[in-house]
C-alpha cells in the first residue's frame, strides 16, 4: 500500500498537469501586465497602457524617502493636513501623537493616506516640499 501511494505521489509531480480556467474570471484588475523578466518578454496584458493613478507606488517612495531622511523615533503629531485626506486611513485624530516608524507601518499595512501626509510635513515640512523630494529620488 505504502508503494502505491509513493508511486501516484511521484506520478503527481512527473507527469505535467494542464489546468484551464476561464480567461474573464483570470484577471479582475482594470489593468495588468505579466512580464519574463529574464527576455522582458510581455506575456500578457489587458489595458496596460491605459494610465493609472500611481498611490501605491507614492507611498512606497514616501516610505523610502521618511526612513532615509527622518528620525523613525521622534514623535510627530498629526495637523490639520489630515482633514483633507479622503480613501484609505489609519484613522488619525487631529492633534494624535504617533512615533514616525508607527506611521509607515499605518502607510504600508493599511495605505493610510492620512499618515502619508503627516509623513511628508514632518520629513519636509509640507507636502509641496515633500514631493520635490519624491521628484529628486525618482530622477
Amino acid at each position: 500500500m505504502k508503494k502505491v501511494l509513493a508511486i501516484l505521489f511521484l506520478l503527481l509531480f512527473i507527469i505535467p498537469l494542464n489546468v484551464f480556467g476561464k480567461e474573464d474570471t483570470f484577471d479582475t484588475a482594470r489593468s495588468s501586465i505579466i512580464l519574463d523578466l529574464d527576455s522582458g518578454r510581455v506575456l500578457y496584458e489587458n489595458n496596460a497602457d491605459e494610465k493609472r493613478l500611481i498611490a501605491s507606488i507614492t507611498k512606497i517612495m514616501t516610505c523610502i524617502i521618511a526612513i532615509e531622511q527622518g528620525d523613525l523615533d521622534s514623535e510627530v503629531e498629526a495637523g490639520e493636513e489630515i482633514l483633507k485626506m479622503y480613501g484609505t486611513s489609519i484613522y488619525l485624530e487631529l492633534n494624535e501623537k504617533m512615533k514616525l516608524i508607527d506611521l509607515l507601518y499605518g502607510l504600508m499595512l493599511r495605505s493610510g493616506n492620512d499618515a502619508s501626509v503627516v509623513i511628508a510635513k514632518e520629513v519636509a515640512g509640507s507636502e509641496e516640499e515633500f514631493v520635490k523630494m519624491m521628484n529628486e529620488k525618482a530622477k
